[in-house]
């Protein structure tokens, strides 16, 4: 692996890391609001109050932050190296659904999670 793409899995990770925040933040914030309206005429004023939701606000902050982190990423590494760890995304908020929410995550759920981990390691396999 090059420096190149070592310091380029430094700003993958930091982009999983806020990523991952950043949904644990809009999931906490968005329960503190209530379910959306179902009058699409309602939709407007229930997006701005959830706007001012400190979490749903903070949620935002790290979706930019994610998003500076990917564009340091592709300057360093390939896409196709790179993207593939973007998948731990996904196993980081099923894992932790269950700990801030208290979310039932169902043995399916969990099989396809090891299939993304599966999944992961033998793209990563090649470099």
């Amino acid at each position: 692996m090059t420096p190149a793409q070592r310091s380029g899995l430094v700003f993958i990770f930091l982009c999983i890391a806020s990523t991952v925040i950043g949904q644990l933040l809009v999931k906490f914030g968005m329960t503190q609001i209530g379910r959306g309206p179902s009058n699409l005429n309602e939709l407007p004023l229930f997006l701005i109050r959830a706007l001012f939701k400190p979490a749903v606000f903070a949620s935002l902050v790290c979706a930019l932050f994610a998003a500076l982190c990917w564009m340091g990423a592709m300057t360093r590494c390939d896409l196709s190296f790179g993207y593939p760890f973007m998948s731990l995304a996904i196993v980081l908020v099923v894992a932790l659904s269950p700990v801030f929410f208290g979310e039932h995550v169902s043995g399916k759920q969990w099989v396809g999670v090891g299939i993304v981990c599966f999944g992961l390691w033998v793209g990563t396999r090649s470099v």
